[in-house]
């Protein structure tokens, strides 16, 4: 579905949104509609954010293979856990074992990426993580 219009990522948004709160996945015929282009995903991601008046402290980044464009997703605040706290309430559906990345020093806005010299110069520590997932779609 290319060019989600904007009423589309609003009701996306919510129900993602009532999926989160609620711990009921969404049902199946609602993929129908997911977004099928990049931009459309990260306008349904903003939107998500906006209506749990939230802001993303960390960022999960990744790529199909090589060759893809990396995506990114925000881990939202209050979803990132220290191993002592716990995730308190969670009905996860899975695990994944990840590499995660704390950057010493941050980047400016610029239309250019930065170089592989410049992010690798550019982290402070890395750390193997346990992310916990839960599904927001039924299947």
């Amino acid at each position: 579905m290319p060019d989600v219009n904007d009423r589309r990522v609003s009701e996306l948004a919510a129900q993602l949104v009532n999926a989160r709160r609620s711990g009921r996945p969404l049902a199946t015929d609602a993929a129908a509609f997911l977004p099928s282009t990049d931009d459309d995903a990260y306008r349904v991601q903003d939107a998500v954010m906006a209506a749990l008046g939230t802001r993303p402290v960390a960022w999960k980044v990744g790529a199909a293979n090589p060759a893809s464009e990396p995506n990114c997703a925000p881990i939202l605040d209050g979803c990132l856990y220290q191993a002592a706290a716990g995730a308190p309430g969670a009905s996860s559906t899975g695990v994944e074992l990840e590499l995660a990345f704390v950057l010493a020093q941050g980047f400016a806005a610029s239309t250019e990426k930065p170089t592989r010299t410049m992010v690798e110069a550019a982290i402070g520590s890395a750390h193997v993580v346990l992310e916990t997932c839960a599904a927001r779609l039924a299947e």
